[in-house]
Order: structure tokens, then C-alpha cells, then sequence
């Protein structure tokens, strides 16, 4: 397990989608904080990535943490109720071009039932390889979920 430590005074409201002009994430999320975001010495191209998702205005049921960046996305299945008040961390070391492009987000179970949902209903009018993609993406959640014991 892997420990890493930053100061408090270094916390920065974290963002979870790029914009079309510059590529920088912009602030969207307000349950998450950047803690670390740190170039690994004499890896070129890694970064260590820590976030802290709290629960500001009421219980979450976390489902996932998708960290992003410019090249690559790392999908957390997290399955954990956050409650109200208080808060937890999820990080990784991330590939990245560039350490601002560093961004996550976090998806509820409620999202990932509304996902699972409207991803159902389209299956039938999607290309073989959008189904394919979705179904992956279904997959995924309801794994995570445990859904088959729901």
C-alpha cells in the first residue's frame, strides 16, 4: 500500500471535464479536491494523482472514481456510502503529456442505475461496436454494484 502526504495548504478545487479550446480541466465537481498532483522523479510522462471526494450536502453512495487525463482513464470501483460530513481519498499513478490535464469524477449509484438504464434502452439501435462499448460499460457497473444480489 502505497502512503504519500501533502500539505494541507496545497488542496485545489478539482474540475472533471476538458474544455473544446484550451484542454485544461475546468472546475465541475464540488464533492472533489486535488491533493497531490506530482511528477514522479525520472519518470517522464507518470504522475501521482491523489483526490479527496467529501460529502458536502448529504450521503453519497460512490460507484466509481474515473481519473482522467490527457491520455489515458482510469476507472475505480469504489462501492462505498461516504457520509454526510466526511470524506475519502483515491488516487494513482497516472500517464499524463501534461500534469493539468489531470482531472476526475465521481459517479453515484444513482448515476450508474440512470447509465445502466438509458444504455439498455438504446442497445438495439446502436452499432455493433457503440453496443459493444456499452455493454462493457454496463458490465463494469454492475459488477461493481454487485447486481446480480440487488
Amino acid at each position: 500500500m502505497l502512503i504519500f502526504s501533502s500539505p494541507a495548504g496545497e488542496a485545489v478545487t478539482y474540475s472533471n471535464y476538458q474544455t473544446q479550446t484550451t484542454g485544461q480541466y475546468q472546475n465541475d465537481d464540488q464533492y472533489i479536491t486535488k491533493i497531490k498532483v506530482e511528477q514522479r522523479k525520472g519518470q517522464p510522462g507518470l504522475w501521482n494523482y491523489i483526490v479527496k471526494v467529501c460529502a458536502e450536502d448529504h450521503h453519497m453512495m460512490v460507484t466509481e472514481v474515473r481519473l482522467k487525463s490527457d491520455t489515458e482513464t482510469k476507472y475505480l470501483g469504489v462501492k462505498k456510502l461516504i457520509p454526510y460530513g466526511q470524506c475519502s481519498i483515491y488516487g494513482a499513478v497516472m500517464k499524463a503529456k501534461d500534469g493539468k490535464t489531470l482531472g476526475a469524477e465521481v459517479i453515484e449509484s444513482w448515476q450508474a442505475l440512470e447509465k445502466i438504464q438509458g444504455l439498455q434502452k438504446g442497445l438495439s439501435s446502436m452499432s455493433r461496436d457503440k453496443a459493444k462499448s456499452s455493454m462493457d460499460e454496463i458490465m463494469r457497473y454492475k459488477f461493481i454494484m454487485d447486481w446480480w444480489t440487488v
